[in-house]
């Protein structure tokens, strides 16, 4: 006697994909459909503690030079307007440096400075000192002042026992702080975000030109939302990094090649209270410096450490 096969019918068939709709509406909501507000959320009166680090390796034909650069930096929002654009006060409340080399180590703290090389106590001119960005509410530094009264008070010791030696030290800090060269690298701690919500798997492009004091750069960036968990936004980034362009009649353009370089790391953002909570960058750079072949890869971090809450509301 054959066997009786049973058809699933019409019906089953039709309630099939309808149940399997419910199930995934029921289920909690994943991060590859949620929409999300990027966006900066500054308060009058609030203070951000960030710790700043950047470790630098350079491999040059006569060895490699590892530096560590520690900064923590204290951010105090002084007014924001209706959009959301924020002036804020920058303080450096701690620096070092350590720095190895095939000559050896040389370092500074300046919670200690009387420990450390002397020909790096300049570097203790930063504590203390203060300057002001505007930035807005998707990320893109505006303006940054108040930085010539930084570079005066850094060389002002030095001014006085050694002038020559000075104007030397007050032109490479000059080209590190000046206002152009500062608003770009605070625009690379700050990180920009997109002027529209976006979600999982979504991006945007950003570009911005580095200044180094003897040529500029231009940085081509590719930010893409890739996670939603909780309230903290992971974001990647990739990017590269342009030829050289020389400046004009300065020497030292003419002794250096950048010939390009490529960038990649990862944001955490928090979407509740509108504050980065930590960056991770890493930049690869080649370049040639009189006939000889260099490459340095930066690790660049940021770390939000703590946060005192200003006039929430405004």
């Amino acid at each position: 006697m054959p066997s009786l096969t049973r058809r699933p019918s019409h019906t089953h068939l039709r309630i099939v994909p309808v149940l399997g709709l419910l199930a995934a509406l029921l289920l909690p909501t994943g991060t590859w459909a949620q929409e999300v507000e990027l966006h900066w959320s500054f308060h009058p009166g609030q203070e951000l503690v960030y710790e700043v680090t950047q470790v630098s390796d350079t491999e040059t034909p006569n060895g490699v030079v590892t530096q560590t650069n520690t900064q923590i930096q204290r951010q105090h929002v002084l007014d924001v307007d209706a959009d959301g654009t924020a002036r804020i006060q920058v303080t450096t409340e701690r620096m070092s440096m350590v720095m190895d080399s095939p000559m050896g180590r040389q370092e500074f703290d300046s919670d200690d400075p009387d420990a450390g090389n002397p020909e790096l106590a300049v570097l203790g001119g930063m504590v203390g000192m203060t300057f002001e960005m505007v930035l807005t509410s998707d990320g893109r530094v505006l303006e940054v002042s108040g930085l010539d009264q930084m570079v005066d008070l850094m060389v002002e010791d030095m001014a006085q026992e050694n002038p020559a030696a000075a104007g030397q030290v007050r032109e490479m800090l000059e080209g590190i702080f000046g206002e152009e060269a500062m608003e770009s690298t605070m625009q690379q701690g700050v990180q920009p975000l997109p002027r529209e919500p976006v979600s999982p798997g979504e991006g945007w492009d950003f570009s911005h030109v580095q200044p180094l004091g003897f040529g500029s750069v231009r940085t081509e960036a590719r930010y893409t939302l890739r996670e939603v968990d909780g309230e903290l936004a992971h974001i990647d980034v990739e990017g590269s990094i342009g030829d050289f362009q020389a400046e004009e009649g300065n020497p030292m353009g003419g002794m250096v090649n950048i010939s390009g370089g490529s960038l990649s790391g990862e944001l955490r953002f928090d979407l509740e209270r509108g504050l980065l909570v930590e960056s991770e960058v890493v930049t690869t750079i080649q370049m040639d410096a009189m006939g000889q072949g260099i490459t340095t890869r930066t690790t660049q971090g940021m770390e939000l450490v703590e946060v005192i809450q200003g006039e929430v509301g405004h």
